[in-house]
């Protein structure tokens, strides 16, 4: 996957920049945010320039032979030898020259990037794009290791075609002339371009611009569709024309039977007019081949066939729809076949520049939802611009890129979605705001306009027990944003047009539309607009009863006591026990697997909860009792709760007799 790009010379960026885009193969959503003119859709252009021959766009007044882009890569080993001695890409001479030139190429690149040190060039202290690469890799280097992963800096100068490493190039080509003293430095030069076509090859870079036409995208000859579809056009008219079948009780491909059928026609044309003089004769050029070929028919299958089969939405052709309702067929197409879970020859990298472009408000949220979902769901890297922050609250994994200027120089920070609510302290002033503000005007907008039943949510692993939860769950949207605060804020931002518009309120209550924010109930203190107890948006508190006999949601503004409550403790005990124990099992240091085998399920509670004195867990014996801290330590660190989250799902969807207390509680919410 990309980790980033080293750019220079390319449009906004005239000084060498480090374009972070992940610092994981498994965040593979990158949103860039910023004014108009920082060069948002730079960064998507020059990586469309790299993989596929766009036309370079040039810093006015560069130097021409300093200008160059340079993507940096991370790529699974095995997975990338095991395609290149693959039978079908490659042909045996090329399978040998992969095996004995490629590969060790590309693992002393590899080697020198994984252990370059930072001073091995004196002007290093003055070349922040590349501090800013030693930054990513010691990142990169906590979570993956260089004996299973090639990590490459492979680009291209605009005035040459030789693969160019940006910063470290001379020190690289230096040091591979050193491990190749017997191959000349042209020799060398065309191996590695070579290896850079390889590892582009094992990508498919699919840029989808603002400008261009979208009803030319979506033409099945044109290439970004059949990067999408993952079919070639041509070789797959090519493949019907060769394909062998019996014709006559003999074998032939139809290419053959076209030649053979066409030659006894010509042959009995000639034989006719030879009967007036032999002289005349219909036959071709000296020099010119007789027969068809398969390039000859598929170019006019191309022009004759796929050419009338445009893309249709309604029985309207796409060009005479609205812009908004061709950029929604343009992502509505795009998550159809990204989200098919078929083998792909290369590894997707979907580039969309402003996909919330001329569309109404209240799509915005679910066409970014599935943006999101092409990458965290179905493994596809995705890359977009936007100035719509409304999903910027709701993403669970993926990094958040703000370009700015700052002395005079294009600056990028990045942030991880996944520290959200610790990150978003340090975002823009202008960003945290706007996101919450955009995703309340796209609901609002949404629900006025399709009768809907929501509940906001804390985070993604209460959206998986919701789900869990509910038997229903096509009749609910839910919507983790993030945290607490969040919740609460969206829900100001929800109730102020309800309680100052009577006619968006009126609409949304007789459409049957209801809005449930639900929080925990802990220490923090809340600052929340009251809502009228009519209002289609409530914000409600998780509360276990003082009792533990059960559980309900309060209004945080009713008086009392409360007993501090997370979704964990309103969940099935036994089945949340199953859940706990098979993450311990599978996760847990053995020092943890044994503490938890000194402790039972204790069968005798009602609600799931782990934490208090009389808890899910009880000890066999007395010594572990105040080690049970240990043990919710461990349950408490954010990737084993969504594991947590996800084995409970798993044990509720495997046993439909589980029963959930707080269903019924969601359900009379909505339905009273």
């Amino acid at each position: 996957m990309l980790l980033g790009a080293l750019i220079k010379g390319y449009k906004s960026y005239e000084k060498s920049i480090f374009v972070p885009i992940s610092r994981s193969e498994v965040e593979k959503y990158s949103v860039y945010i910023g004014n108009n003119g920082v060069g948002k859709s730079a960064i998507l252009e020059a990586l469309d320039t790299f993989f596929n021959g766009r036309p370079w766009n040039i810093t006015r007044g560069a130097t021409k032979d300093e200008v160059y882009v340079a993507p940096v890569f991370l790529i699974e080993k095995e997975k990338f030898k095991e395609r290149l001695s693959n039978s079908n890409y490659y042909e045996p001479n090329e399978l040998k020259e992969n095996q004995e030139i490629i590969l060790p190429l590309l693992e002393d690149i590899s080697d020198y990037l994984w252990n370059v040190q930072d001073n091995f060039n004196s002007l290093v202290h003055k070349w922040t794009h590349i501090l800013s690469f030693f930054d990513l890799r010691e990142d990169v280097k906590k979570k993956y290791s260089q004996e299973d992963y090639f990590l490459l800096v492979m680009g291209t100068q605009y005035t040459k075609r030789d693969v160019y490493f940006s910063g470290f190039n001379d020190d690289i080509i230096g040091h591979l002339s050193q491990k190749n003293q017997g191959i000349v430095r042209k020799e060398l030069l065309s191996r590695l371009e070579s290896t850079r076509e390889l590892v582009c090859d094992n990508y498919s870079y699919v840029y989808l611009p603002v400008e261009q036409s979208i009803d030319e995208i979506l033409k099945v000859e044109a290439r970004q569709m059949q990067t999408l579809m993952n079919k070639d056009v041509l070789e797959e008219i090519g493949s019907a024309l060769t394909s062998r079948f019996e014709i006559n009780h003999k074998e032939r491909s139809f290419i053959t039977f076209l030649n053979d059928h066409l030659n006894e026609f010509m042959k009995g044309i000639n034989e006719s007019i030879h009967q007036i003089d032999s002289k005349y004769n219909y036959g071709a050029d000296l020099f010119i081949k007789k027969n068809l070929t398969v390039s000859d028919i598929r170019e006019k299958i191309l022009e004759a066939y796929f050419t009338k089969k445009s893309l249709k939405y309604d029985n309207k052709e796409i060009n005479q729809l609205s812009s908004g309702e061709q950029r929604r067929a343009l992502i509505d197409i795009a998550y159809a076949f990204l989200s098919n879970e078929g083998v792909r020859d290369r590894n997707i990298i979907l580039a969309i520049d402003e996909p919330e472009v001329s569309l109404s408000i209240s799509n915005c949220f679910s066409q970014f939802s599935r943006l999101e979902e092409l990458a965290n769901k179905y493994n596809n890297q995705i890359l977009i611009t936007t100035h719509w922050y409304g999903s910027l609250p709701t993403i669970n994994k993926g990094y958040l890129h703000h370009i700015h200027e700052e002395d005079q120089q294009i600056a990028i920070r990045q942030f991880n979605f996944f520290n959200y609510l610790e990150e978003r302290k340090k975002f823009p002033d202008d960003v945290d705001l706007k996101s919450m503000f955009d995703l309340a005007s796209s609901i609002l907008s949404y629900i006025k306009r399709n009768p809907s039943r929501w509940i906001v949510c804390e985070g993604s692993d209460d959206k998986i027990y919701l789900e869990t939860i509910l038997t229903d769950i096509d009749s609910y949207k839910i919507l983790p944003v993030g945290g607490i605060g969040n919740v609460v804020k969206l829900f100001n931002l929800l109730s102020s047009p309800m309680s100052s518009d009577r006619k968006d309120f009126t609409t949304i209550k007789e459409n049957g539309s209801k809005i449930l924010c639900l929080i925990d109930t802990d220490d923090l203190k809340l600052n929340f607009m009251s809502s009228d107890k009519d209002s289609a948006v409530q914000l409600r508190r998780l509360q276990v009863l003082s009792d533990q006999s059960g559980l309900e949601v309060v209004d945080p503004a009713r008086a009392g006591a409360y007993n501090k409550t997370v979704m964990e403790d309103c969940l099935d005990p036994e089945s949340y026990y199953l859940a706990i124990k098979k993450v311990i099992g599978e996760k847990g240091s053995q020092e943890l697997r044994d503490l938890f085998g000194d402790f039972d399920f204790n069968n005798e509670i009602a609600v799931s909860n782990l934490s208090t004195y009389n808890s899910i867990i009880k000890p066999q014996k007395i010594e572990v009792f105040d080690r049970k801290r240990e043990i919710e330590y461990f349950l408490k660190q954010h990737d084993t709760k969504f594991l947590v989250a996800k084995a409970y799902s798993e044990i509720c969807q495997s046993n439909p007799q589980v029963s959930h207390k707080l269903e019924e509680i969601l359900v009379n919410f909505f339905y009273s």
